[in-house]
């Protein structure tokens, strides 16, 4: 989609410039010699703004699993996952509930 959106990139010499195209680049308030940057600007095009930042949030901060999802997962890898301060009969059951799933499978 950023690309049907911005269409040729060879358009822009410097990443700055995309920047500046989509408008993730800061706003200036200067007087004199007084210069002070604020929020990004905001200008250009939105969507594509829109995208690099959820794509910037989402390397940033990857989603969570939740510990029954985690403990699944790690179940399908053959490992078994034991909360902190449980007992071990938890990690004893999910090996069962694996070695039964493997022996119920039939072959593809």
């Amino acid at each position: 989609m950023v690309v049907a959106e911005i269409g040729d990139f060879r358009r822009f010499p410097t990443p700055s410039h995309l920047m500046a195209y989509v408008g993730l680049v800061r706003s200036e308030y200067s007087s004199g010699n007084r210069r002070r940057q604020g929020e990004i600007t905001k200008a250009g095009n939105g969507l594509v703004r829109r995208v690099l930042i959820e794509a910037a949030w989402t390397y940033r901060y990857p989603a969570r699993q939740s510990y029954p999802i985690r403990r699944r997962s790690n179940i399908c890898r053959g490992r078994s996952v034991r909360r902190p301060g449980r007992h071990k009969s938890g990690s004893a059951a999910a090996c069962a509930i694996r070695a039964n799933a493997a022996s119920t499978t039939t072959p593809c």
